[in-house]
């Protein structure tokens, strides 16, 4: 997913009109949340990258909205709660 977001990346910075773009990325919890640091500062400079973190195992620390956004599974249930669209099968 990471390689396919640095192809997004690259396309917006040789011209191409950029659309948005949802990253949804899941994790126990943020001792073991992969490309954490790099999604960070991509989204903090890409207006159209929307990312979503989910923790399946929080840690006490943890908190929604500072260190992730929801916490569980990805499930369709999710996916309909943040994603930008009414009509949609799943």
């Amino acid at each position: 997913m990471i390689a396919i977001l640095e192809g997004v990346v690259n396309d917006v910075k040789n011209g191409e009109v950029p659309r948005p773009v949802w990253f949804i990325h899941a994790s126990q919890n943020s001792q073991t949340l992969a490309f954490n640091q790099d999604l960070a500062d991509l989204s903090a400079k890409y207006e159209w990258l929307n990312r979503h973190t989910v923790f399946s195992r929080p840690l006490p620390g943890h908190k929604i909205n500072q260190t992730h956004q929801s916490e569980g599974r990805i499930s369709v249930e999710l996916l309909r709660a943040i994603l930008p669209f009414d009509q949609y099968s799943f």
